[in-house]
């Protein structure tokens, strides 16, 4: 009888995405990556979730802790400041925030490419006129937060490339295939 969960894991045999389970997934989630991409969204994952407990430079803060205040100060800023580049510093803490729930979700390729540099403008809006809001430089669960957010969108990115290559043309008319004798009848192109 098994006790925990590996025990209950090592009694599941995994099975590929079928197509029909496939469909079944909810239309906004992010599709499914190739084996080729999936190393690369592993590591971006692992990063991703290395940065909810990785301190400050301090240790006084913990990268969790900054995933409420980014939402908090970024909202503050946005909607309580009266000058400009505060406002500016609001939303880009604001979008720098949203990143996070891009992960998740199935984008186009553009889409993808502005959620990589999201985290990024926060951080250079922050160190270059960071006002009330603190400095970028000692939050060291950020980076290994960005880069793995970018990586999962790379990797997903990979796999819209893969699927956005042209089909497979036709061979033309008369030409040998394999499955059928020459000569005889295609029985799709010239049914009975």
């Amino acid at each position: 009888m098994p006790c925990g969960l590996l025990d209950l894991a090592s009694d599941v045999e995994l099975q590929p995405m079928s197509e029909v389970s496939a469909s079944k997934r909810l239309p906004w989630l992010a599709s499914p990556l190739t084996a080729a991409h999936r190393g690369l969204a592993v590591a971006g994952l692992s990063l991703y979730a290395l940065s909810w407990i990785t301190p400050s430079i301090d240790g006084r803060r913990l990268g969790a802790g900054a995933f409420v205040d980014a939402a908090v100060i970024g909202a503050r800023l946005t909607f309580h400041s009266v000058s400009v580049a505060a406002v500016i510093a609001g939303i880009s803490l604001l979008c720098g925030w949203l990143a996070n729930f891009s992960i998740v979700l199935r984008l186009s390729a553009r889409a993808r490419l502005l959620w990589i540099t999201a985290p990024w403008v926060p951080f250079a809006v922050l160190l270059l006129s960071h006002g009330p809001a603190p400095s970028p430089l000692p939050m060291l669960y950020f980076y290994p937060w960005a880069i793995g957010i970018g990586l999962i969108h790379l990797a997903h990115l990979g796999t819209c490339r893969t699927d956005e290559s042209p089909a497979v043309a036709d061979p033309p008319d008369g030409a040998h295939q394999p499955d059928r004798i020459p000569g005889e009848r295609d029985p799709i192109k010239n049914p009975r």
